[in-house]
Protein backbone atom coordinates (compact mmCIF):
# COMPACT_ATOMS: atom_id res chain seq x y z
CA UNK A 1 0.00 0.00 0.00
CA UNK A 2 1.50 3.30 -0.66
CA UNK A 3 1.28 7.06 0.47
CA UNK A 4 1.22 10.16 -1.00
CA UNK A 5 4.07 12.55 0.04
CA UNK A 6 1.24 14.98 1.10
CA UNK A 7 -0.17 12.60 3.10
CA UNK A 8 2.64 11.30 4.91
CA UNK A 9 4.09 14.88 5.39
CA UNK A 10 0.52 15.41 7.53
CA UNK A 11 0.85 12.40 9.50
CA UNK A 12 4.33 13.28 10.72
CA UNK A 13 3.29 17.08 11.57
CA UNK A 14 0.69 15.38 13.59
CA UNK A 15 2.71 13.29 15.58
CA UNK A 16 5.10 16.41 16.42
CA UNK A 17 2.48 18.03 17.42
CA UNK A 18 0.77 15.17 19.74
CA UNK A 19 4.31 14.69 21.25
CA UNK A 20 5.03 18.92 21.98
CA UNK A 21 1.71 18.03 24.02
CA UNK A 22 2.66 15.52 25.92
CA UNK A 23 3.90 14.97 29.53
CA UNK A 24 6.89 13.43 31.07
CA UNK A 25 4.56 10.16 31.74
CA UNK A 26 2.83 10.21 28.21
CA UNK A 27 -0.24 12.37 29.62
CA UNK A 28 -1.67 14.79 27.56
CA UNK A 29 -1.74 17.95 29.11
CA UNK A 30 -4.61 20.17 28.34
CA UNK A 31 -4.38 24.02 28.27
CA UNK A 32 -6.86 23.81 31.39
CA UNK A 33 -4.25 21.94 33.46
CA UNK A 34 -1.16 23.79 31.96
CA UNK A 35 -3.19 26.87 33.45
CA UNK A 36 -4.37 25.65 36.42
CA UNK A 37 -0.60 24.57 37.32
CA UNK A 38 0.56 27.87 36.95
CA UNK A 39 -1.58 29.42 38.99
CA UNK A 40 -0.71 26.79 41.85
CA UNK A 41 2.85 27.64 41.45
CA UNK A 42 2.36 31.06 41.38
CA UNK A 43 -0.35 31.59 44.39
CA UNK A 44 1.06 32.51 47.27
CA UNK A 45 0.16 30.20 50.60
CA UNK A 46 -2.44 31.81 52.40
CA UNK A 47 -1.46 32.90 56.10
CA UNK A 48 -3.81 31.74 59.04
CA UNK A 49 -6.98 33.81 60.20
CA UNK A 50 -6.29 34.96 64.20
CA UNK A 51 -9.16 33.24 66.54
CA UNK A 52 -10.82 35.28 69.17
CA UNK A 53 -9.38 33.14 72.76
CA UNK A 54 -11.84 35.34 74.60
CA UNK A 55 -15.38 37.37 74.47
CA UNK A 56 -14.58 40.82 74.29
CA UNK A 57 -17.11 42.42 77.42
CA UNK A 58 -19.21 45.32 76.95
CA UNK A 59 -18.03 48.64 77.75
CA UNK A 60 -19.40 50.35 80.85
CA UNK A 61 -21.75 53.16 79.95
CA UNK A 62 -19.75 56.43 80.61
CA UNK A 63 -21.32 58.39 82.80
CA UNK A 64 -21.26 61.73 80.95
CA UNK A 65 -22.12 59.72 77.35
CA UNK A 66 -25.34 61.25 75.38
CA UNK A 67 -27.16 58.05 76.65
CA UNK A 68 -26.23 57.92 80.20
CA UNK A 69 -27.87 62.03 79.91
CA UNK A 70 -30.84 60.95 78.02
CA UNK A 71 -31.39 58.53 80.21
CA UNK A 72 -31.09 60.87 84.02
CA UNK A 73 -33.61 63.35 82.12
CA UNK A 74 -36.07 60.66 81.10
CA UNK A 75 -35.65 59.16 84.39
CA UNK A 76 -36.63 62.47 86.58
CA UNK A 77 -39.28 63.03 84.02
CA UNK A 78 -40.71 59.81 85.30
CA UNK A 79 -40.53 60.85 88.76
CA UNK A 80 -41.59 64.11 88.03
CA UNK A 81 -38.16 65.81 89.87
CA UNK A 82 -36.15 68.32 89.38
CA UNK A 83 -33.03 68.68 89.94
CA UNK A 84 -32.48 71.93 91.36
CA UNK A 85 -29.03 72.35 90.13
CA UNK A 86 -27.05 69.61 92.56
CA UNK A 87 -25.37 67.17 90.91
CA UNK A 88 -21.91 65.62 91.44
CA UNK A 89 -19.77 63.52 89.26
CA UNK A 90 -17.54 61.17 91.99
CA UNK A 91 -15.81 58.09 92.43
CA UNK A 92 -17.80 56.26 95.51
CA UNK A 93 -16.89 52.49 94.59
CA UNK A 94 -13.65 52.82 94.19
CA UNK A 95 -14.01 51.38 90.74
CA UNK A 96 -11.98 54.51 88.71
CA UNK A 97 -15.43 55.11 87.12
CA UNK A 98 -17.26 58.66 88.94
CA UNK A 99 -21.14 57.35 90.34
CA UNK A 100 -23.46 59.97 89.11
CA UNK A 101 -25.46 61.94 92.45
CA UNK A 102 -28.15 64.29 92.20
CA UNK A 103 -30.32 66.19 95.19
CA UNK A 104 -33.72 66.58 93.56
CA UNK A 105 -37.27 68.07 94.42
CA UNK A 106 -40.49 67.58 93.16
CA UNK A 107 -41.33 69.70 89.71
CA UNK A 108 -43.91 71.56 91.29
CA UNK A 109 -43.19 71.96 94.79
CA UNK A 110 -44.14 74.91 97.13
CA UNK A 111 -41.84 75.17 100.18
CA UNK A 112 -39.54 72.12 98.88
CA UNK A 113 -38.94 70.72 102.14
CA UNK A 114 -39.23 66.89 100.95
CA UNK A 115 -36.02 66.25 98.65
CA UNK A 116 -34.18 62.66 96.55
CA UNK A 117 -31.07 61.68 96.42
CA UNK A 118 -30.65 59.56 93.61
CA UNK A 119 -26.74 57.83 93.11
CA UNK A 120 -26.34 56.11 89.85
CA UNK A 121 -23.19 54.34 88.05
CA UNK A 122 -23.57 54.79 84.68
CA UNK A 123 -27.80 54.05 84.22
CA UNK A 124 -27.73 51.92 87.33
CA UNK A 125 -29.55 53.51 90.17
CA UNK A 126 -27.50 52.30 93.57
CA UNK A 127 -29.15 54.23 95.82
CA UNK A 128 -32.89 56.29 96.08
CA UNK A 129 -32.75 58.20 99.36
CA UNK A 130 -35.77 60.59 100.74
CA UNK A 131 -34.10 63.90 103.04
CA UNK A 132 -35.99 67.01 104.22
CA UNK A 133 -34.17 70.19 103.50
CA UNK A 134 -31.15 68.73 102.16
CA UNK A 135 -28.13 71.26 103.40
CA UNK A 136 -24.77 69.91 102.75
CA UNK A 137 -23.41 66.91 100.73
CA UNK A 138 -19.75 65.58 101.25
CA UNK A 139 -18.32 63.39 99.52
CA UNK A 140 -15.30 60.74 100.81
CA UNK A 141 -13.89 59.18 98.01
CA UNK A 142 -11.17 57.66 99.97
CA UNK A 143 -13.21 55.50 102.28
CA UNK A 144 -16.24 55.38 99.67
CA UNK A 145 -19.09 57.49 101.11
CA UNK A 146 -20.71 60.31 101.46
CA UNK A 147 -22.67 62.08 104.07
CA UNK A 148 -26.28 64.21 103.95
CA UNK A 149 -26.94 67.27 106.27
CA UNK A 150 -30.18 68.25 107.23
CA UNK A 151 -32.50 68.92 109.73
CA UNK A 152 -33.48 67.47 112.62
CA UNK A 153 -37.82 67.89 113.17
CA UNK A 154 -38.26 68.59 116.85
CA UNK A 155 -42.06 69.09 118.28
CA UNK A 156 -43.26 72.50 118.04
CA UNK A 157 -40.40 73.95 115.65
CA UNK A 158 -41.55 75.33 112.25
CA UNK A 159 -40.27 74.13 109.14
CA UNK A 160 -39.16 77.20 108.14
CA UNK A 161 -36.58 77.51 111.57
CA UNK A 162 -35.29 74.45 112.77
CA UNK A 163 -32.97 74.64 115.95
CA UNK A 164 -30.88 71.25 115.19
CA UNK A 165 -29.65 69.90 112.23
CA UNK A 166 -27.86 66.19 111.84
CA UNK A 167 -25.04 64.89 109.49
CA UNK A 168 -26.03 60.87 108.57
CA UNK A 169 -23.38 58.93 106.34
CA UNK A 170 -24.12 56.69 103.43
CA UNK A 171 -21.12 54.07 103.01
CA UNK A 172 -20.33 51.71 99.74
CA UNK A 173 -19.87 47.93 101.24
CA UNK A 174 -19.67 46.37 97.74
CA UNK A 175 -22.69 45.67 97.03
CA UNK A 176 -25.30 48.62 98.03
CA UNK A 177 -24.81 52.15 99.97
CA UNK A 178 -25.72 51.50 103.20
CA UNK A 179 -26.38 54.38 106.44
CA UNK A 180 -24.82 53.79 109.66
CA UNK A 181 -27.77 55.35 111.22
CA UNK A 182 -27.78 58.95 112.64
CA UNK A 183 -25.07 60.89 112.61
CA UNK A 184 -24.15 63.75 115.01
CA UNK A 185 -26.38 66.81 115.97
CA UNK A 186 -25.29 70.59 115.69
CA UNK A 187 -27.01 73.55 116.73
CA UNK A 188 -27.65 75.62 113.46
CA UNK A 189 -25.09 78.34 114.71
CA UNK A 190 -22.80 75.31 115.01
CA UNK A 191 -23.14 74.27 110.98
CA UNK A 192 -19.31 74.73 109.08
CA UNK A 193 -18.78 76.72 106.43
CA UNK A 194 -20.03 74.14 104.17
CA UNK A 195 -23.43 73.58 105.70
CA UNK A 196 -22.69 70.53 107.49
CA UNK A 197 -22.59 69.41 110.94
CA UNK A 198 -19.04 68.84 112.31
CA UNK A 199 -17.38 65.71 112.08
CA UNK A 200 -16.26 64.25 115.23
Amino acid sequence: MKFSPALMAIVLLGLVLLGGACGEKGQVKTTATVTMEARATNTPTPTSTPTLTATPTATPLPEESPQAEAFYRQFMADRQRAQGGRRWDVDLTGDGRAETIFDTIGEDCGSCHGHMIFVFTGTDLLLEQEGDDVGAIRFHPEVHSFDVTQPVRLPGEPMCCPSQYETRTYSWDGLRFVSDGPGPRCLQADLGPDGACPLP
